[in-house]
């Protein structure tokens, strides 16, 4: 089989691929994607040993090698408090944590070796129009409990906003991506589809990391044209775009927290999380270096040493931020952990952002991390099986792309 067959069979499968950890009726869905997946491996691994040409991408790893290694320190680091507590239920959670980012090294593999942009970009505007169109289904049907959007692929609208804020920077990308006007016409209809169930999913924080996703690209946007000493149309329609779209999510997250408790200065009495954070910083007090466990967060929250007098939710299982969640159930390792992967991506960006063959993904890809790592402050990241298998795949996509540059 001719590269050129065995580049259009990647598309295909990178496509497939990125659709079903879009798409899924639910979490088991992902076995599905995993099983394409290790199909076209195996294939690709014969053609290329009968062929007698590499097996593995030849990348530029020196402009990757910081970011995988701040990943394999957050992996390490929990991994290594898990341990240390001397209890197999916080070893199993992290191992499961950590095969959540598998995505990523499927992306790399197949758009390093053959690059499978186009492939990834269909799976993303397929199944970005899947949840978007099914999500307003529910919410003009008004058949979701409080009328607020969780599609039937999340079980929570939080989760399903995260989604959809992740997979937006990479439709405004497809959108310049492709050139027939009919496949823009498309992609220009999901995008406001999705920009119509984010709304509906009345969640604070995925509308508040939209919001800074804004601010954050349209300050790269500004200072890449200073740089350049460029201008254009296209540039000043971009950050207008950015300005309207932060400006927007802000109103619309202030209209959201003014409908659920009358004003910002009731928002510590009513609300729940706050109380979550707090019994978190104690937990952590108490268990500086550690953590108390993964598994163990729901035990301890709920016992009488840590559950506030106040607290009224049943079943909360996580503190509802991804920083309290390392901190409370990790200790000063696993948070360490946590802020060197932030930090290893943030300087990467800062680099690609600087050359003139990465600029676009670069932005786009600090729109989606920015977005992220900021619903990640009051809600549940990479720690979450679906928007973390997302996220990956999407950081993935990023690595491979800035490595395959010449």
């Amino acid at each position: 089989m001719s590269a050129s067959h065995t580049a259009r069979f990647a598309n295909f499968f990178s496509a497939l691929f990125t659709f079903i950890i879009i798409v899924k009726f639910s979490s088991n869905y992902s076995t599905y994607a995993w099983i394409i997946g290790s199909v076209f491996i195996l294939f690709d691994f014969f053609i290329s040993y009968r062929n007698n040409t590499p097996i593995f991408p030849e990348l530029n790893w020196s402009r990757i090698k910081l970011p995988l290694a701040g990943y394999l320190v957050l992996y390490v680091s929990i991994l290594l408090a898990s341990v240390f507590t001397f209890d197999i239920s916080n070893i199993k959670l992290c191992l499961v944590f950590l095969k959540f980012s598998l995505p990523m090294w499927f992306i790399i593999y197949l758009n390093g070796k053959f690059n499978a942009t186009n492939g990834i970009l269909t799976g993303i505007t397929a199944g970005s129009a899947v949840i978007s169109g099914l999500g307003l289904y529910q919410w003009i049907t008004h058949s979701v409990p409080e009328n607020r959007i969780y599609s039937v692929f999340t079980p929570f609208p939080n989760m399903f906003g995260t989604m959809l804020i992740l997979l937006l920077p990479f439709l405004f990308y497809t959108l310049f991506h492709v050139k027939k006007k009919s496949c823009k016409a498309i992609v220009l209809i999901v995008i406001a589809g999705m920009l119509i169930s984010l709304l509906g999913t009345n969640s604070r924080g995925a509308v508040l990391g939209l919001a800074a996703a804004g601010i954050v690209c349209l300050v790269a946007i500004f200072l890449s044209a200073l740089k350049s000493h460029t201008l254009s149309k296209k540039i000043i329609l971009s950050m207008f775009s950015m300005l309207i779209l932060s400006c927007s999510a802000l109103g619309y997250m202030g209209l959201i927290n003014h409908n659920r408790f009358g004003s910002f200065s009731n928002f510590n009495n009513g609300e729940e999380r706050v109380l979550l954070w707090k019994a978190s910083y104690h937990m952590w007090q108490d268990h500086k270096v550690l953590g108390i466990g993964f598994a163990h967060f729901n035990e301890a929250y709920y016992s009488p040493q840590y559950h506030p007098a106040e607290g009224k939710e049943k079943n909360l299982g996580v503190p509802h931020s991804t920083p309290m969640h390392f901190l409370a159930c990790t200790g000063l390792i696993g948070l360490i952990g946590y802020i060197s992967h932030l930090a290893t991506v943030i300087i990467t960006l800062f680099k690609s952002l600087v050359t003139k063959h990465n600029k676009v993904i670069s932005i786009v890809f600090l729109g989606a991390f920015t977005a992220f790592t900021t619903q990640g402050l009051i809600d549940m990241s990479i720690t979450s099986k679906t928007p973390a298998q997302l996220y990956f795949l999407l950081f993935g996509f990023f690595l491979s792309t800035i490595s395959r540059q010449k």
